[in-house]
């Protein structure tokens, strides 16, 4: 179904990538870091969600047009897993229209509240509460 093996796309844990983040944050500094990485995390949540509504009601196409943008968003975030994960799964909804929607997001279900969950303590425990500058 995917390029890449069952056993990367469901057992291989969320690749977080902080190094980058850092990097990152060294060229946009920790404001602008902690604002992007929580709109990130408002959208993989909601592009997630919807991809999971798209399956119950069998809408292939939707859900590659959402893979595409869960894969943008994730690769800048730092979430190379999930980002490559929604990028096999929009190359197979394009390809095979046809397939079966619950199993095309499978391992997105499994794997999606996972990322989004480190994703959510590197926010919280990483870059703070923001700064008040009043």
């Amino acid at each position: 179904m995917f390029g890449l093996n069952r056993k990367e796309l469901i057992d291989e844990p969320p690749a977080f990538d902080r190094d980058y983040l850092a990097r990152l944050e060294g060229h946009v500094g920790r404001e602008v870091l902690r604002e992007l990485v929580a709109d990130g995390l408002f959208e993989l949540t909601d592009r997630i969600e919807r991809v999971s509504e798209c399956a119950d009601r069998g809408d292939v196409h939707t859900i590659g047009s959402l893979a595409h943008d869960i894969a943008g968003v994730a690769g800048h975030l730092g979430l190379t897993h999930l980002s490559r994960m929604a990028v096999e799964m929009n190359r197979t909804a394009r390809r095979d229209p046809g397939i079966d929607a619950a199993a095309l997001v499978g391992p997105m279900r499994a794997a999606g509240p996972m990322a989004l969950a480190s994703l959510r303590t590197f926010l919280d425990e990483t870059l703070g509460k923001p700064q008040n500058h009043n």
